[in-house]
């Protein structure tokens, strides 16, 4: 009578068997996941992708506030409102139109609210040389800004043409420019009697 042989498999295949089931004590059953499982499994995914969105928001604001460059082009025309005639005071409201980097086509508004007109000098000076303007973006978005004349006196020709200076503060806006700031420098060229004027702007802006 033949004894029947023993065959022993190694260890590791016995491992490898255990791994390959669902269920501990390696049984030869198939555990199907339960409901709880499910939840488990979900509450899981929500709160990876909770993380991944609030580091993806996390990353956003790390990388916002970087220093960009901007230019802008503007022409347009003022318009002069007489507060006292015996002072020969003014105030002058600008609205312009040109396009701005990172703005696109866009509008820029502002008011010297005191400026005394001195025909006799051939000069302007603005009693309040700082004054606050807003540049709006095609879609509203807007940035604002204090605008301040380097020199308070303003010399005109005999025709009417005048040059000048400004600097700029941003101080902050609206829509993606919300808390922008940054600062810049504005050259103007117009005429006081036809009322038209260019301005170009550079500088840097965060936002």
């Amino acid at each position: 009578m033949r004894t029947a042989a023993v065959v022993r498999r190694p260890v590791v295949w016995h491992l490898a068997g255990c791994l390959a089931l669902t269920v501990a004590g390696c049984s030869g059953d198939t555990v199907r996941p339960t409901a709880a499982d499910a939840a488990s499994a979900t509450q899981a995914r929500s709160a990876s992708g909770a993380q991944g969105a609030a580091a993806s928001r996390s990353a956003n604001v790390a990388t916002k506030g970087h220093p960009v460059p901007v230019h802008g082009e503007f022409v347009g025309r003022s318009t002069s409102t007489r507060i006292a005639a015996a002072d020969n005071l003014f105030r002058i409201d600008v609205v312009a139109t040109g396009n701005v980097s990172h703005f696109g086509r866009s509008q820029a508004t502002w008011a010297l609210p005191e400026v005394i007109f001195d025909p006799v000098n051939q000069r302007l000076i603005a009693v309040t040389p700082t004054w606050i303007g807003a540049i709006t973006a095609a879609n509203g978005d807007q940035v604002f800004g204090e605008f301040t004349l380097r020199s308070p006196s303003v010399s005109f020709s005999a025709v009417g043409t005048f040059q000048a200076v400004t600097d700029l503060v941003v101080t902050g806006g609206t829509g993606r420019f919300a808390d922008a700031s940054g600062t810049g420098v504005g050259f103007v060229e117009g005429n006081i009697f036809t009322e038209r004027f260019a301005s170009t702007l550079t500088g840097l802006v965060r936002y």
